[in-house]
């Protein structure tokens, strides 16, 4: 773990982060997704509207976790926001938002898992929505998710209210909070190694939509390893211990 990957660029105070959290907004949008907010230890009940959560991205956490205990900052006990810069990019973390309407996860699935793996309790944000969360809840919460290490474009992300129009609700943290929503497909070989992973999941096993057995993953690999080496190449630092 290269902790010197990792800087803090500036970190929001705890009055200053809500009072920034309640300027959020619906995509696209002028208008503002909560109209009150506090920080707070995790509920005990919580609605998960999420089927997944990746590998490298809850591996990138532990070395990120680790790079961020070793300045003294917690990141599961987070009250505001922290601005930092990771590799070349520059990011924002907070707490991850439990809206009150059905207590759901509307933010910061990963680490909300991350933290449940480890018996940790986390700190979220509480906010009172004014409008309902664009995806239902998981009937069996977290014995619905799965760990995959890829997205393919046929994967059931979530169970959306307005399929066709799923983004309408989106809550766009982003526009307050530069960097705190990163997309899971966000580059040119991304999007083409995407479309690579489909062609496999349909030949070998066209009623997939994840990475079901070993001969599938094995397979998956070789193309990884053949066509997209340096992606590849960080796959495997993504897994590393």
């Amino acid at each position: 773990m290269r902790n010197n990957k990792m800087k803090i660029l500036h970190v929001m105070s705890s009055k200053e982060f809500l009072k920034q959290f309640l300027q959020v907004t619906l995509k696209d949008s002028k208008v503002k997704a909560y109209s009150t907010a506090s920080i707070c230890t995790i509920p005990n009940m919580v609605s998960i509207p999420q089927r997944y959560v990746l590998e490298p991205i809850l591996a990138r956490l532990l070395r990120l976790d680790s790079a961020f205990i070793a300045q003294g900052v917690d990141i599961l006990n987070l009250d505001c926001a922290i601005t930092y810069k990771y590799g070349k990019n520059t990011y924002t973390i907070m707490p991850p938002v439990i809206e009150h309407d059905g207590n759901m996860l509307a933010d910061g699935m990963h680490r909300v898992y991350y933290a449940r793996q480890r018996g940790i309790t986390a700190r979220v944000v509480y906010a009172q929505n004014n409008h309902p969360y664009y995806a239902y809840p998981l009937q069996n919460g977290w014995d619905d998710v799965m760990e995959i290490p890829i997205l393919t474009s046929n994967f059931k992300r979530k169970e959306y209210k307005e399929p066709d129009n799923h983004t309408r609700l989106f809550r766009d943290y982003n526009k307050v909070f530069e960097g705190v929503q990163v997309k899971r497909v966000d580059s040119a070989i991304d999007k083409e190694l995407q479309v690579a992973m489909d062609k496999v999941l349909a030949e070998l096993n066209p009623d997939a939509d994840i990475v079901p057995d070993k001969e599938l993953q094995d397979t998956m690999d070789a193309i990884l390893a053949k066509d997209f080496p340096c992606y590849y190449k960080r796959h495997l630092q993504d897994h590393k211990d």
